[in-house]
């Protein structure tokens, strides 16, 4: 982690979906992290762009990566598609109406 990660967050993450992705490969778990974290800049669930910047900073090779997104896919959890020499677009599948209406929780432990 560097200093421009600091004061960050990872946040709204379905339950229900992260659930279905702890049971793979822990770098696959570890794919799903970055790509909510891409996807929190998002307005809605968008394609991502996964570029190599974001899989250095989670610190996932090309090749695991691209194993990891197959895994996804399996799981039905997301969708990809990728053309040689540019990154891969990915999809996060939920239901955006769901994901649209979630707060920040405001639990206590």
């Amino acid at each position: 982690m560097n200093s421009e990660d600091e004061g960050k967050f990872i946040y709204r993450i379905p339950l229900d979906w992260i659930c279905k992705a702890a049971v793979l490969a822990p770098k696959t778990v570890i794919l799903t992290f970055a790509l909510w974290y891409l996807q929190g800049y998002k307005e809605n669930l968008a394609e991502l762009k996964l570029t190599g910047h974001i899989l250095k900073k989670f610190n996932i090779s090309r090749h695991t990566a691209y194993r990891a997104l197959k895994e996804l896919k399996e799981a039905g959890l997301i969708t990809y598609t990728h053309r040689p020499g540019s990154a891969p677009r990915v999809k996060i599948l939920y239901d955006y109406d769901q994901w649209q209406k979630t707060k920040r929780p405001r639990t206590k432990y």
